[in-house]
């Protein structure tokens, strides 16, 4: 992700931020930020300043082609492990739903059962 702001460098002076790198473009400085997946930023900018103005900031993100070994199973590891346990959870779902229809069943069954003794005892 890139993140850059641009302000006027004749109302803005001693300009700092630790992790920018700040460019001057004629009277405009240019402060941009880099931020690479995987990592957590705070970023803080500092400048005296006088009747400020500034342009809107622009945060751009971008798929990145970095050549890069890179251990993929460490990343997709946990991923199969959740693949197989909707897979068990699907499976258990199926295995419920066909308790359940055998439960329904077994409930009219007993509700026609409780009928008949009902019928038979009114005999």
């Amino acid at each position: 992700m890139e993140i850059s702001a641009k302000i006027n460098g004749d109302k803005c002076k001693n300009v700092v931020s630790e992790d920018a790198t700040i460019v001057n473009v004629g009277s405009t400085k240019s402060i941009n930020y880099i931020k690479l997946p995987g990592t957590d930023a705070n970023y803080t900018l500092t400048a005296d300043v006088t009747d400020f103005e500034m342009d809107a900031i622009s945060i751009n993100g971008m798929n990145m082609a970095i050549s890069v070994d890179v251990d993929a199973s460490e990343m997709t590891g946990d991923l199969n492990t959740l693949v197989e346990a909707i897979e068990a959870v699907n499976d258990g779902t199926g295995t419920l739903k066909d308790g359940l229809d055998k439960y329904t069943l077994g409930v009219n069954s007993l509700h026609n059962g409780t009928s008949e003794l009902k019928n038979g005892v009114s005999q």
